[in-house]
């Protein structure tokens, strides 16, 4: 690891990149007010990377995008601390998602699962993007995949070309902000509309390679996607996408209760914690909001500011972590 001396965030400081701009201040920010704010990954030989989605059923006013971002090395030493909790209250290899916490089996295990994800370093940084925008791509209206320079996109339906192509620049966002050159990058996504058979996942694959390299400013070595069919059958990958989809689908929940289809309020506001959602996702929510583990966490939102048609990011602290709702 490198010391901590060493900024983690390396800004992009790229007008010509729009909002990614944007969203990389907000990183530049955050760690300029808490030079402890994220790991220092740069000595990984090997970033992983696990993401997960929610907020994706009608009703949801907010989408939400989920990275756990961490070295290998330290995704591989956490296992028997994962394996610990399978084997105490989760032996029949029942799998851990937002969705299936009604479950009585998996809603004890819960909070294990997630104490010991607490000791996984790292950061967790999630993007709700408000669903009022529409397109992150185009000014006016829906994005038009028959349009795209990405010929493999062309055939897409629009909700799925829009997706993936979010997903694919924040999370080369994340690597161009704290990667190093010549790291190899492991990449598994949850298997769902984007990468829903194998000639998707390379297309996945293609463009996640010519978007990275427009904002890298160095190479990496190897890039590799994956998704949960990968796992071995001892839900090792299973279990590192399970964190990301509880995040994601409690957060998802808990904005559409405090903040609704409203944007977001004026910097410095104190929103009350949310009485109308789920125990299972306040029960994430409580966890998500102690960012003094080793597992980091940042919330991002995105939505339309006052008056503009332009896109705004507002840094998200919750309850419990010592802050409130607070711009860049």
């Amino acid at each position: 690891m490198m010391p901590q001396s060493v900024p983690a965030w390396r800004p992009l400081q790229r007008d010509d990149l729009g909002f990614l701009n944007t969203l990389s201040e907000v990183f530049a920010s955050t760690e300029k007010r808490d030079p402890h704010a994220f790991p220092v990954l740069r000595g990984a030989e090997c970033l992983f990377v696990a993401s997960d989605y929610g907020g994706e059923h009608d009703e949801a006013s907010w989408q939400t995008i989920t990275f756990l971002i961490t070295d290998i090395i330290d995704a591989a030493a956490w296992q028997p601390e994962r394996e610990g909790v399978r084997r105490k209250l989760l032996p029949d290899g029942r799998r851990m998602a937002f969705k299936n916490l009604n479950d009585r089996v998996r809603r004890q295990a819960m909070d294990h699962f997630l104490e010991v994800a607490n000791r996984l370093p790292g950061l967790l940084a999630t993007f709700a993007i408000s669903k009022s925008l529409g397109s992150l791509f185009v000014k006016e209206g829906r994005l038009n995949p028959s349009l795209l320079e990405f010929e493999v996109l062309r055939n897409l339906p629009s909700s799925v070309a829009e997706k993936l192509l979010c997903i694919v620049h924040l999370l080369s966002l994340l690597v161009a902000g704290f990667s190093a050159p010549d790291q190899d990058l492991l990449w598994a996504t949850d298997e769902d509309s984007i990468a829903a058979n194998p000639t998707r996942l390379r297309h996945l694959v293609d463009v996640l390679a010519c978007v990275s390299s427009q904002l890298l400013p160095h190479g990496l070595r190897h890039l590799r996607v994956a998704t949960a069919r990968q796992d071995k059958g001892d839900m090792s990958l299973e279990d590192l996408l399970a964190i990301p989809d509880m995040v994601s689908g409690a957060l998802s929940e808990a904005l559409a209760s405090m903040l609704g289809v409203r944007g977001v309020p004026p910097r410095g506001f104190f929103l009350p914690p949310p009485t109308s959602i789920s125990m299972k996702a306040r029960r994430v929510m409580d966890w998500y909001s102690d960012n003094t583990q080793v597992l980091r966490r940042l919330i991002v939102l995105v939505d339309e500011a006052p008056g503009t048609r332009g896109l705004r990011a507002t840094r998200l602290q919750l309850h419990g972590s010592c802050g409130a709702l607070g711009q860049p």
